[in-house]
C-alpha cells in the first residue's frame, strides 16, 4: 500500500475515533439541571436546562442527542461576556440558539439551526457580546414569541444533579 493511501486511512480512523469518543463522552457526563424561565410578550416559559459550564461540556453541548423534550434545553455558561459562535457538528436535531447578555437580556436568536452534514459547518454567531447561550428545540423560540430584548431568569442556587 502506498504512503498516501496509508495516510488517508489513518486520518479516517483518527477522525472516526474522535467522533466515537465524543459520542461516548456526551453520555458519561453528569449535567446539573436548572429551571430557567424565558420571558416574552406571550408569557413566561419554563425550561429544564442542563448546564454546560466547563470547556468540555460546552464543546460537547447537545451532540449525538436523538431527542430533546419540549421543556428541555441546555444553558451554556461562559466566564465572560464576548461575541459567541456555535456550530451544529454532530448535532442530530434542529435547535434554536438564544444568545444572552450578562444582564440576562436576549441579544440574538439563531432560529432553526440545522444539523451539519457537510464540512465546513456553518457558524451561528451572537452578533453581540453574550455570557450565556440557551439551546432549545428548533422552532420553539418562535412559538414562545421570543425576540431580542426579551429576558431569561434563573438562579444558580437552584441546581439539581442529573
Amino acid at each position: 500500500m502506498n504512503r498516501r493511501i496509508r495516510l488517508i486511512l489513518i486520518t479516517i480512523l483518527i477522525i472516526s475515533g474522535i467522533s466515537l469518543a465524543a459520542e461516548t463522552w456526551a453520555h458519561k457526563f453528569k449535567y446539573d439541571i436548572i429551571e430557567l424561565t424565558l420571558i416574552s410578550r406571550q408569557g413566561r416559559f419554563k425550561i429544564k436546562a442542563e448546564i454546560a459550564d466547563s470547556w468540555t461540556k460546552r464543546i460537547l453541548g447537545l451532540m449525538h442527542r436523538k431527542h430533546l423534550a419540549s421543556d428541555a434545553g441546555m444553558l451554556f455558561i461562559f466566564e465572560d461576556e464576548a461575541p459567541r459562535s456555535f456550530w451544529m457538528k454532530n448535532t442530530l436535531i434542529p435547535l434554536d440558539m438564544i444568545f444572552v447578555a450578562d444582564d440576562l437580556k436576549i441579544v440574538h436568536i439563531a432560529k432553526m439551526a440545522t444539523p451539519c452534514k457537510i464540512d465546513p459547518c456553518p457558524r451561528y454567531n451572537s452578533g453581540y457580546p453574550a455570557k450565556y447561550v440557551v439551546e432549545i428545540n428548533g422552532g420553539l423560540s418562535g412559538k414562545m414569541g421570543l425576540a431580542a430584548g426579551d429576558l431569561i431568569e434563573f438562579e444558580l442556587s437552584t441546581l439539581t444533579s442529573h
